[in-house]
């Protein structure tokens, strides 16, 4: 993940604002610091730039390098990238100076497209491109960044993805913008600044979201320091071209942020209600405003108006997530509980759902959520099987051990890692039947693997720490089925499927000598042994080792390897001390 960046206009403002407040021993003792605060390795190059730019010392960026010669390099860069393309389309590797046959994995690996030496060069030519801009040599700025971002787009061309460098893309783009915007005379400045802005960089697979890659009118503004020149005639004009192009993600952003500029929060909000659901970027980006501006009660309102606009699905998500924000901060419980419950209704899984139970469990609402969770579900004629999971872990929380049998009963012995969570049912039963046993490492075991694999997967790109949910379904799957005390009778007619399937999951993993399975096939082996050893029944735990390690597969060590490690990792199976 890409660290917190911030403009150059805003930057510079404030480390100005920090400076001129000090007295000038002060500012010595502040760059003595910075300079104490640098690497062995770049206290030279701190050095360079203080003498660099110390008074009476030229300018390292009157220095840069002739604009042709540029360009030159930027031709020639392009043609050694598309002779590498070519040569690795053409599986001619060994023309490639940086590929290793003998480092290679024939079988998934290839070079890449740009090389590391290529992708160098390329951020020296943008470090050019900056330093012209940075000196205020726009028109030279501008020529060597079309050559450069013309040089991307027919790279990009070939269809295939292409490793760039990880240099800040946004703020480059929006230096080649403000080149193109300062460059252009008035007849010509919308034309050209809405290529430079690239209005169709919407995302292909979502073409309502705007690319955050690209740069917003507020980057351009802020990549120098001096005023955007005749913004005032610039806008309608803007605008009016904005409002053509329909409301795909990247225009209807830019009119979003056009309209406030020019309408205030009144515009923006015409311009949400009349997109409505279908483009919820419009209420996202209102509800912004209001919470930068600590409306967070009409915050609230307006997330509630648009979530019930919106159909399931990412952005109903987003406008969850904003009700749960702006209730906690207006300090409203029981807004952040219907958030978190809207957030799983709007793209049910894992942590929306664990989340939304941590919240009523903290309200001591646990009964109440597990009502809404199973009221969600239970109407559902069709589920698939990521569905099928969340009702199962809503139902043993809820103590229901029996419906959650009933749902996997007919599953096959294999395949417990896809599809229905056929593991996490086998280890609650074994859990219920060993009395919860405290010493069953291997019954954990099953169960952890169970809750680590995540069924459903939030359509968001960043979500919270995986172990969050696992960690919180197994503290609550146990409270609930301990807490509805299922009785000897049941715990045992559900053992009997567990025995079943469980025997059957070893003899077809070890028989078919799926070697990557044997330390699963060892955890079930040893659930079952311990279901046994719990209710006092040692000789039958004996002959399960017996059976599976001394008359069956004897002959198969690394099985029994596994073995041997899920006793070692077991209190309970530990004063078995099985020999085979």
């Amino acid at each position: 993940m890409k660290k917190n960046r911030i403009a150059l206009k805003p930057y510079v403002e404030a480390v100005e604002n920090i400076c001129r407040s000090l007295s000038k021993e002060q500012l010595v003792e502040l760059v003595l610091k910075l300079a104490q605060d640098e690497s062995s390795s770049g206290r030279l190059g701190f050095l360079d730039r203080i003498k660099t730019w110390s008074p009476g010392t030229e300018s390292i960026i009157n220095a840069v390098a002739d604009v042709d010669h540029l360009l030159d390099n930027i031709q020639a860069l392009k043609e050694d990238i598309l002779e590498r393309i070519e040569a690795i389309g053409n599986g001619d590797y060994e023309a490639l100076d940086d590929w290793d046959w003998e480092d290679a994995h024939y079988d998934d690996d290839e070079p890449d497209l740009i090389s590391e030496e290529q992708s160098n060069d390329l951020v020296d030519l943008f470090t050019e491109a900056g330093a012209l801009f940075l000196n205020g040599d726009t028109r030279e700025a501008r020529t060597v960044y079309d050559a450069l971002f013309g040089l991307m787009a027919e790279l990009e061309s070939s269809g295939f993805y292409l490793p760039y460098p990880d240099l800040d893309w946004r703020e480059e783009r929006a230096r080649h913008a403000r080149c193109v915007y300062d460059d252009s005379d008035e007849k010509q400045r919308i034309a050209a600044f809405a290529d430079a802005m690239n209005l169709d960089a919407s995302f292909r697979y979502d073409r309502m979201e705007n690319n955050t890659a690209y740069p917003m009118l507020c980057d351009v503004m802020d990549a120098r320091q001096q005023k955007m020149a005749g913004l005032e005639s610039f806008y309608p004009e803007w605008k009016s071209l904005l409002e053509k192009k329909g409301i795909e993600g990247r225009p209807s952003s830019l009119l979003l942020e056009t309209v406030l500029q020019t309408e205030g929060e009144n515009g923006v909000e015409k311009l949400a209600r009349a997109w409505g659901s279908t483009q919820p970027n419009g209420y996202l980006f209102w509800l912004d405003l209001l919470m930068k501006a600590g409306q967070f009660s009409k915050a609230c309102t307006i997330a509630r108006q648009a979530i019930k606009l919106v159909k399931n699905g990412k952005k109903r998500e987003e406008l969850s997530q904003v009700l749960v924000e702006a209730s906690r901060s207006a300090g409203n419980d029981e807004g952040v509980l219907e958030g978190k419950f809207e957030k799983f209704y709007s793209c049910p899984n894992d942590e929306n759902m664990s989340q939304a139970m941590a919240e009523a469990i903290e309200h001591n609402q646990r009964e109440n959520g597990l009502a809404r969770i199973l009221d969600f579900y239970s109407p559902k004629k069709k589920m698939s099987d990521d569905d099928k999971n969340l009702y199962m872990k809503a139902l043993l929380m809820n103590g229901n051990l029996k419906a959650a049998v009933e749902m996997v009963k007919d599953s096959k012995s294999l395949g417990w890692s896809y599809g229905l969570n056929v593991g996490l049912v086998f280890g609650c039963v074994a859990a219920a039947a060993s009395g919860y046993e405290s010493g069953a490492g291997a019954i954990k075991q099953v169960l952890n693997r169970g809750l680590d694999k995540r069924y459903a997967y939030s359509n968001r790109f960043v979500v919270a720490d995986e172990k969050t949910p696992s960690l919180f379904f197994y503290d609550e799957i146990l409270n609930g089925l301990k807490a509805a005390n299922l009785s000897e009778y049941h715990t045992g007619q559900d053992f009997k499927w567990a025995q079943e399937i469980g025997r059957k999951r070893v003899d077809d993993i070890v028989s078919n000598t799926h070697r990557g399975a044997y330390d699963r096939a060892a955890m079930v082996l040893g659930s079952l042994a311990e279901v046994f050893t719990a209710k006092g029944e040692t000789e039958t735990a004996q002959n399960l080792f017996h059976e599976f390690c001394k008359q069956k597969y004897n002959r198969h060590t690394a099985f029994k390897r596994e073995v041997r490690s899920v006793i070692a990792g077991s209190s309970l199976l530990k004063t078995l001390n099985p020999v085979f």
